[in-house]
């Protein structure tokens, strides 16, 4: 028996060689060039990619917590879970670069590697599974391999490197098949809420993925064997432990540490990152997508939610469906599939994979349902809901290679030929789509250099950082400016200067007055990005900022707003290039008046020369096209006086309907109106709406200007200034000025004084102790 026994042992670790070496042929033919200097490249320059890259190395190098990661959202820094970050790969980076401080510098070499040779572990754990289903090892060791090269995460590599683990749902499969084997259940439950527990620190997704598919599979067991299974009152304190206590632990972990206030409770994406039909059954790449194409148009592919399962499953799916049919049409049978589907782990675990790929398509919440998702508002937090698509994407292709080799051991007796061109055909299949994936990133991978690594920095960057003096800075601020993450107020970056933003505030550990995170604060968000307002409204951020040293200014040399150049022109010049500028602000001149008195003292030298029309001072009869205080419209919220507009944001609001007559085709206007942004929860959700200029000839309606209130900087406490610049196209048009919010919410919106004006007028209007200048408020004292 023992000998047997060695015998087993030895032929299975010989298969696990031959999953070892085939792997890392595999990824040696592709990635070579990482695997011999991983330190070498970024797999992306930009988003989500460079983020991650930035803060890990930020938070590993200089930040002097554990738990904060202090390289953004200057000055309140940001807990380390919402900092686009693999916290628990950091930290422990962190940890032994407090031992051995040169591998801090070797950050962006450990995430690539560790994601490299993540499809040598999701290999190994896919073959394991495979010899638990009692599957031919050469069957079995070619398929782990092709399947793990298949995986939808590939291309998280190029930006969400934290979901870039392709072994975590076959390492979590392997040990819950152990655990519903194993008589020590309480070995193996302590081993699967470790993982759980483990996973949930790299990235949230990944636990609450695998916690939904244990929970789904526990309940379907439990509905096949109600009597049986409802007394076992130890299976219930197992599958607590498996899944409810890690998300526990993570919980009180946050919520303790996390002094933060204000996060938005109704992320944005839950109905938008779906998977559908085409992301998991129609392939997003060659070779069979150019061939499909040829007669029928794929369309495009939600992102967020691919998970091609690859023709070879589809083909093995359809198998048994068709199989089913029959044997259902003769029988009268329910689940007539278990003739091939034989295993009762892989029949109710298909089936929970099944019921998780509905909920990744948005199933049923999108027959209306939507109010069921506000009652469970955990879910909402999990708003890219296609990448729940993945667990369907391992348990189908499992199933495809079980049910394939059921089928290679039935035809064998038949018709050998056939059985070796199936046994040759699912493989194959797995590995001629999954070629292209790795072809393209192999180049993409390694398009970057490791810009953390000051080696490797070209002329430029080497020295524009010779010239500055970290000691001399308290921040930086990234001109164009940028603010991703409180879904309420900010800008999206540019990648370019992102990546210079980033890249210098690695290399002097100086923070950004910026963030590119997630979940930030609303009220935090709020304050920073009011700093690029005008000096003519008080600045709530002044009183948060402790340090009386200067701002760093970096300016990629792109394209930026009026309020943008107004404070570089108040920089001083401390070095510029082709690439971009290095300028320094002082506390004084970044919060001074100097520019409000500007205007003040303007106004009153030519006020005699101004016509006065309706209560405004004009250069010309035709700067101001309309004005509305909506006084008619009584209202205990409102920007000055006492009306304003008030609508739900569920639905088109009409502020205005002009006719075209006023306007001069091709010549730019200015819409401009205050909003209301405070609300429950630091004014969540408030702010977030579309305002549309709409043109309509009678014969067709267009929408020529677009423009979101939550992008806004001009904040005067409770309320945002909106300024829409557009062209009217069609002077036989009427002209209609609208706001439309989420159907989904209840919210009220409050809108004052719209002011309709020609570009680069001058529109003043006097009003006691305050100027109004182009819509905007100047007190003067």
């Amino acid at each position: 028996m023992k000998l047997s026994q060695n015998i087993i042992n030895n032929k299975q670790i010989l298969f696990l060689m031959l999953v070892f070496i085939f792997s890392n042929i595999f990824i040696l033919s592709f990635y070579s060039d990482i695997v011999i200097s991983p330190n070498s490249f970024l797999f992306s320059d930009g988003g989500d990619g460079i983020s991650s890259y930035y803060n890990s190395s930020y938070h590993i190098k200089h930040d002097t917590s554990y738990l904060q990661f202090d390289g953004m959202n200057y000055p309140y820094s940001e807990h380390i879970t919402y900092s686009v970050n693999n916290p628990l790969l950091t930290n422990s980076v962190k940890l032994l670069a407090a031992i051995f401080p040169k591998i801090a510098n070797h950050t962006v070499g450990i995430i690539n590697i560790s994601i490299i040779f993540s499809f040598l572990l999701c290999a190994i754990f896919l073959y394991l599974i495979f010899t638990k289903l009692k599957i031919q090892p050469i069957f079995s060791v070619i398929n782990a391999i092709a399947i793990s090269m298949l995986s939808p995460q590939v291309f998280r590599m190029t930006g969400h490197l934290s979901l870039a683990y392709v072994f975590f749902i076959p390492l979590t499969l392997y040990l819950f098949m152990l655990f519903l084997e194993s008589e020590n259940k309480l070995k193996w439950t302590i081993f699967i809420f470790i993982n759980n527990l483990f996973w949930v620190l790299i990235h949230p997704y990944y636990t609450f993925i695998v916690v939904f598919f244990i929970s789904l599979y526990y309940l379907i067991s439990l509905f096949q064997n109600f009597r049986k299974t409802i007394l076992l009152y130890k299976t219930h304190f197992f599958i607590i432990v498996q899944t409810i206590l890690p998300l526990i632990i993570f919980y009180f972990l946050v919520k303790i540490t996390d002094e933060h206030t204000g996060r938005t409770n109704n992320p944005y994406g839950f109905f938008v990152y779906l998977a559908d039909f085409k992301t998991i059954f129609l392939p997003s790449h060659p070779p069979l997508k150019p061939i499909i194409e040829s007669f029928a148009k794929i369309g495009t592919q939600n992102w967020e939610g691919v998970a091609y399962v690859g023709l070879s499953t589809i083909l093995v799916l359809g198998f048994l469906l068709i199989n089913s049919i029959k044997k259902f049409i003769k029988a009268k049978k329910i689940f007539c599939f278990r003739q091939y589907l034989d295993n009762e782990f892989l029949r109710n675990g298909f089936l929970a994979s099944v019921l998780i790929l509905l909920f990744s398509m948005g199933y049923p919440f999108i027959f209306n349902l939507e109010f069921v998702i506000d009652l469970f508002p955990i879910l909402k937090s999990f708003r890219s809901t296609g990448r729940f698509s993945w667990i369907f994407f391992y348990f189908s292709t499992i199933v495809a290679v079980y049910v394939g080799y059921k089928l290679v051991k039935k035809l064998s007796n038949r018709n050998k030929i056939l059985s070796g061109l199936v046994f040759f055909i699912i493989p194959f299949l797995f590995f001629v789509e999954a070629f292209p994936y790795h072809q393209e990133l192999s180049e993409r991978l390694v398009k970057t250099s490791n810009l953390f690594d000051k080696n490797q920095l070209n002329g430029s960057y080497k020295k524009g950082l010779d010239k500055i003096d970290s000691e001399n800075f308290q921040a930086i601020i990234p001109i164009p400016f940028y603010h991703k993450g409180s879904e309420n107020y900010g800008k999206s970056a540019s990648k370019k200067i992102l990546l210079l933003s980033e890249v210098f505030s690695y290399h002097k550990k100086l923070p950004i007055l910026g963030s590119y995170l997630a979940r930030t604060s609303i009220w935090e968000s709020k304050n920073i990005v009011q700093l690029i307002s005008p000096d003519y409204y008080e600045k709530e951020i002044e009183k948060d900022i402790f340090s009386n040293k200067p701002f760093l200014i970096i300016s990629s040399n792109e394209t930026i707003t009026d309020y943008e150049q107004m404070l570089i022109q108040k920089c001083d010049t401390i070095y510029t290039s082709n690439e971009f500028s290095l300028l320094s602000i002082s506390l004084e001149k970044l919060f001074d008046e100097s520019e409000k008195n500007s205007i003040v003292e303007d106004f009153i030298e030519k006020r005699d020369s101004l016509l006065f029309v309706n209560d405004f001072f004009l250069s010309d009869y035709t700067d101001l096209i309309d004005f509305d205080d909506f006084e008619d419209s009584k209202s205990q919220i409102s920007y000055r006086s006492n009306g304003a507009f008030k609508g739900t944001k569920n639905g088109y609001s009409l502020l205005a309907k002009i006719d075209s007559s006023l306007f001069v085709e091709n010549q730019e206007y200015v819409a401009s109106f205050w909003i209301y942004n405070c609300g429950e929860n630091y004014g969540q959700d408030v702010l977030n709406s579309l305002f549309i200029v709409q043109e309509d000839n009678g014969i067709s309606v267009k929408w020529n200007s677009i423009f979101n209130p939550s992008h806004s900087f001009i904040i005067d406490n409770c309320w945002s200034l909106v300024e829409c610049n557009f062209k009217i196209k069609n002077e036989k048009s009427s002209i209609s000025f609208l706001l439309k919010g989420d159907d989904n919410t209840g919210k009220n919106i409050y809108v004052d004084d719209l002011l309709i004006y020609k570009k680069d007028a001058e529109v003043y209007q006097e009003n006691k102790n305050e100027l109004f200048f182009n819509n905007h408020r100047i007190t003067v004292h």
